[in-house]
């Protein structure tokens, strides 16, 4: 259920920023629905090819068409309400990591692994910046500077979050933490200018740690389910 529905969500932003700049918002929503759904449908048939009772894919089907709806209708305006759909999300995962039947309480790997890759584009984007907007980060205001400054040509943290992430996820399926620390600590050194110019204010400084951890969190979930997915550890025992 919780790939299925990391797989509706994940589709559906990754659609609609891909959508064309000249698309009216309705026609850019009505497409990325389309392609959420489509996913859906692709993912439940992936299930049912896996063999669980077919209760078990509606029931994932309905979850991930709950979750898509919910998502759709949360605007950035509202972050409070869209980290609640994350929540509740969350709690599927739980329930269905605690509760369900070991034999069918997880999705095929290959089918977590696609929607954990989705999720952790646009939609893992799309969860930073509503942490960061309550934070009191003002809406609006690029991933990579703040409002007061122009916006840069290269968007770089809407794009640089998502490699960053799913490397993490690659690194830490390879157990490679020590690649990973050096990743993080790379990431403050080459933001370091940028955070020193704050002459004491400390809002960047804050920006940063708070947008950082809020992305490096959502890649460790992701690798989580992944590594559940395989059946492997997170640590190598004896590690």
């Amino acid at each position: 259920m919780t790939a299925l529905a990391l797989l509706a969500v994940g589709l559906y932003d990754l659609a609609r920023s891909l959508a064309p700049a000249a698309w009216s918002p309705d026609r850019a929503g009505r497409t990325a629905l389309g392609a959420a759904v489509v996913g859906v449908l692709l993912g439940a048939a992936a299930l049912a090819v896996v063999g669980p009772p077919w209760t078990s894919v509606a029931g994932a089907v309905l979850v991930a068409c709950g979750a898509l709806l919910a998502w759709g209708a949360t605007g950035a305006e509202r972050p409070r309400v869209l980290l609640g759909v994350v929540a509740a999300l969350g709690l599927v995962g739980v329930l269905e990591l605690g509760l369900g039947a070991p034999e069918h309480r997880l999705a095929p790997a290959g089918l977590t692994m696609v929607a954990v890759a989705v999720a952790l584009a646009e939609t893992a984007n799309r969860i930073t910046r509503a942490v960061l907007q309550l934070a009191g980060r003002r809406t609006g205001e690029s991933e990579a500077a703040p409002a007061a400054e122009a916006e840069p040509p290269l968007r770089g943290g809407r794009y640089i979050g998502p490699m960053e992430r799913v490397l993490m996820v690659l690194l830490g399926l390879a157990h490679a933490w020590q690649v990973i620390a050096a990743l993080m600590a790379a990431k403050g050194i080459v933001r370091f200018p940028e955070i020193s110019a704050d002459r004491g204010d400390g809002s960047r400084a804050e920006e940063f740690l708070v947008g950082s951890l809020a992305s490096w969190g959502l890649a460790a979930v992701g690798g989580l389910l992944v590594w559940l997915s395989l059946g492997s550890p997170p640590f190598p025992a004896g590690g």
